[in-house]
């Protein structure tokens, strides 16, 4: 009787952003999306004949396989699994399976799938690494030093991501060769996404795209399948509108540096090189499925993730096997946390998914697509809950800091629009607004008029009650004033 098989990673963000080294961040990512459901796998079922099998899904995270009984199923999990352990230490995969009744939907299958698999994970441990006490910790991994890599001494699973990241970028590089060219590449170091020394910032954006379920709920095989391709094809094409955006912005001259230049006409962003190549100011992390992150430099995150936002909900026509598909735009919500370069990105990581799921929790309440970001120039320390508490006091105003919608009142639209009037008021009365900002409404009136002159006295005071801003909207522009530049086409 047939049988069908479930493979998931288990801890998937765990593993990927378990150290603070950027490259083996993207080469853990690289290990899951190419290899464990990507080469690795094509090679195992490569060994059994075509007709025993059937790859229903692979991407996202997880796999979904049918097999023509339960011997040949066994087969390709031992095979599999081993090769797992072999190659890729450290990563811990979970397996659900069910006899494929007649009659049964595809959506029952995947159900027990997934209900056969939970159950497993209490009664089986995947083994990892073992420490037997007489090896050093590994810095990046805390996995005993088993390995050399480059001359330094390091755990197999450190190993494995480091030569990951190199494939990574060069599958990158490849994939995206239409738009690079031979004049723009990617890095995988965070100091040279953002290479500014002192004022270097780096953005950690986490997208995920709200009830992404429902496109699979209550679907046959077939209808999975097809959906699974239009989704995988959305996601590729927005990647690709993405970096071509971020390359529209790159000036280059032969007498200067490459250089990213707002509508003003001022330098934002000093771009590096890698040889006679332009390093991007972004790079993708993870996206597929429900689960998208990318980083940028730190004065691009916020409008990239807008960006992705806004990609995300136009309506898209794909062609999946001959047939042309027609599927509406996708609501989703994003994270955005903006750091020094030299910060641990895991904390920058686990706070921007905190910051997406806090614009998810008030995004259940509307339907609307939400983006929450927060600056970090002193690091990160606590919860999001401790650092909203702790950060916006300000006199007798505790602001509650809230995600922003792209439209519609206390919205990201509105607070760029009084972005830009606030740009044209003199950088000193700007710094004066900005003290006066947590003061009692008296207080915060009376500075408003001792700003102007003698022939103008109320001159400012009227120019911020045209804003139509309110005090916690106002504190919101303060960041967007540095981090969120004028573009024209952003």
């Amino acid at each position: 009787m047939q049988q069908a098989l479930i493979i998931d990673v288990s801890a998937k963000q765990e593993y990927i952003f378990s150290s603070n080294k950027l490259r083996l961040n993207l080469g853990a990512s690289h290990i899951i999306s190419k290899k464990i459901f990507g080469s690795l796998l094509e090679s195992c079922l490569g060994e059994l004949q075509k007709n025993q099998l059937e790859l229903v899904n692979a991407g996202g995270g997880n796999a979904i396989l049918y097999f023509e009984n339960i011997v040949i199923q066994k087969t390709f999990v031992t095979q599999y699994t081993e090769k797992v352990l072999r190659h890729y230490p450290g990563l811990q995969i979970e397996l659900g399976s069910t006899t494929i009744e007649e009659g049964v939907s595809f959506q029952d299958i995947r159900n027990r799938l997934v209900a056969n698999k939970n159950e497993r994970r209490s009664r089986f441990y995947f083994p990892s690494e073992v420490d037997l006490g007489i090896a050093k910790a590994c810095p990046l991994t805390g996995k005993p030093q088993n390995e050399i890599y480059k001359g330094n001494s390091i755990s197999a699973e450190a190993k494995s991501k480091y030569i990951a990241s190199d494939d990574a970028k060069e599958q990158l590089n490849e994939e995206f060769n239409e738009l690079l060219g031979d004049r723009y590449t990617f890095s995988s170091e965070g100091k040279d996404i953002a290479p500014e020394e002192e004022k270097s910032f780096l953005a950690v954006v986490h997208v995920d795209g709200n009830r992404i379920g429902e496109f699979f709920k209550d679907k046959s095989k077939e209808e999975f399948q097809i959906q699974s391709k239009l989704l995988d094809q959305k996601l590729n094409s927005i990647l690709k509108r993405i970096i071509r955006d971020v390359i529209k912005l790159i000036s280059v001259n032969k007498e200067r540096e490459p250089e990213i230049i707002d509508d003003e006409g001022e330098v934002l962003i000093l771009l590096k090189k890698d040889s006679d190549k332009i390093i991007l100011p972004f790079r993708s992390i993870i996206n597929a499925g429900d689960d998208i992150t990318f980083i940028a430099h730190g004065k691009l995150g916020i409008c990239l993730a807008r960006r992705y936002i806004q990609y995300l909900e136009e309506a898209y026509t794909q062609v999946v096997d001959g047939k042309e598909e027609r599927q509406d735009g996708i609501k989703a919500c994003a994270g955005i946390a903006i750091i020094h370069t030299p910060h641990p990105f895991y904390k920058a990581y686990k706070m921007a998914e905190a910051l997406c799921q806090q614009a998810k929790v008030e995004s259940r309440k509307d339907g609307e697509s939400r983006l929450s970001y927060m600056i970090f120039k002193e690091g990160i320390s606590g919860t999001l809950d401790d650092i909203l508490d702790w950060t916006f006091r300000s006199g007798q105003y505790n602001f509650k800091r809230k995600s922003l919608r792209l439209q519609s009142n206390f919205s990201l639209n509105k607070l760029i629009e009084v972005k830009k009037k606030l740009e044209r008021w003199p950088r000193s009365k700007v710094h004066q607004l900005y003290e006066s900002v947590g003061l009692p409404d008296s207080e915060f009136d009376f500075r408003l008029r001792k700003m102007g002159t003698s022939e103008d006295r109320d001159k400012y005071e009227k120019a911020f009650k045209n804003f139509d801003c309110s005090r916690e909207e106002l504190f919101e522009v303060f960041d967007l004033l540095e981090f969120y530049p004028n573009f024209e086409s952003m």
